[in-house]
């Protein structure tokens, strides 16, 4: 039962016990007896939302899932000694936290109602000879159960875990769990070290983990191009959704096409060169005052109920004063080119029901 006084050998040759240590060890040791610890295989693919746990070969981590059971596959080379328990006691890995005990988020202690073991303790066990410890100099919870032969035809005996909080409970801090293989008199036989991450979607958790560790293609190589390609494509989604462009929007982007058809060559430059000129009505101050003007002029010589423009009347009032604006600078000596492109302007946004 939690509180109650754990057992510290006093001797030399076993050292002190796994709990009283304010630096426990989480050196894999496998002793005289090649005590080890895996993980069944899982039927579920890695990226199954479904997934309660899995195990990452590359980064030698555990991730699972909150309150959900998990089992540990144990199995010694050679049958120990009667009377051997197994340990489990989760600790933090970096040196400014290992000094502390793990133990549930105040949240998840206060709001467990309907478990029968300590809400206190951050892992939790299945079994029917279970006991929770908690040693009094450190305050360090582990829980023991005694440790059973694999049965007839097994090679590995299973234990059953859960953990009781989430790894963002806890500070984002990096933990493990170490089981020792203990004689009946506290003696280690055997040590092993699993690092856990605890999270509400394990197999996206181990898949980010897993592609950050791959290694970085060279500048210029094909892989970092199609790599960068699919970042850009990502950025340019947040973009849309995000409602960027508009009026201040001065990018200059090109675009490398490869069009079937004059037709439709032509068609895309029309909306290229319409493009083009109501972002200079939009941005130009002479233009949009030249607008304004418009609109009064046929205000007071026509008057009529207030209504909306329609998109046909602005594209019309927003080519006549290009036009105007174009005609009014005399003064500048412009190429014959210039004159041929404002005519296709004209042409083009004049009428806009040819662009077929």
């Amino acid at each position: 039962m939690e509180g109650q006084q754990d057992r510290v050998t006093s001797s030399v040759t076993s050292g002190p016990s796994a709990t009283s240590s304010d630096v426990p060890s989480t050196t894999v040791y496998p002793g005289p007896f090649s005590f080890q610890v895996a993980f069944p295989p899982q039927t579920l693919k890695p990226k199954s939302k479904k997934l309660a746990w899995t195990w990452s070969q590359p980064c030698k981590m555990l991730y699972a899932d909150f309150n959900k059971i998990c089992p540990f596959n144990f199995k010694t080379v050679r049958p120990p000694p009667a009377g051997c328990l197994i340990r489990a006691m989760p600790v933090y890995l970096k040196h400014e936290h290992i000094g502390l005990p793990v133990k549930r988020c105040p949240t998840h202690r206060e709001n467990d109602f309907n478990n029968a073991d300590p809400p206190a303790h951050f892992l939790h066990c299945r079994g029917k000879a279970v006991e929770y410890r908690e040693d009094p100099t450190t305050g360090r919870h582990s829980v023991i159960i005694p440790y059973e032969h694999p049965q007839a035809g097994t090679e590995w005996s299973t234990i059953l875990y859960k953990f009781m909080c989430r790894s963002t409970c806890l500070n984002r801090r990096s933990m493990a769990v170490v089981f020792t293989l203990e004689d009946s008199s506290g003696g280690v036989l055997g040590r092993q070290a699993v690092k856990i991450k605890i999270c509400s979607c394990p197999g996206r958790d181990r898949e980010q983990d897993e592609e950050a560790l791959l290694p970085q293609p060279a500048p210029g190589s094909k892989k970092r191009l199609m790599t960068d390609s699919k970042t850009s494509q990502k950025k340019r989604k947040k973009t849309s959704v995000s409602g960027g462009g508009g009026a201040n929007d001065e990018e200059v982007l090109t675009v490398h096409w490869q069009i079937r058809g004059r037709k439709n060559y032509e068609t895309l430059l029309r909306v290229k060169e319409a493009l083009e000129v109501q972002h200079r009505c939009e941005t130009d101050p002479q233009v949009a005052a030249l607008l304004r003007t418009e609109d009064e002029q046929t205000d007071q010589q026509q008057p009529r109920p207030p209504t909306e423009p329609t998109p046909t009347d602005q594209t019309a009032n927003q080519s006549t004063a290009v036009t105007r604006l174009a005609n009014q600078s005399t003064s500048v000596a412009r190429p014959a080119s210039q004159g041929s492109v404002r005519y296709t302007l004209r042409r083009t946004v004049s009428k806009p029901k040819t662009w077929e």
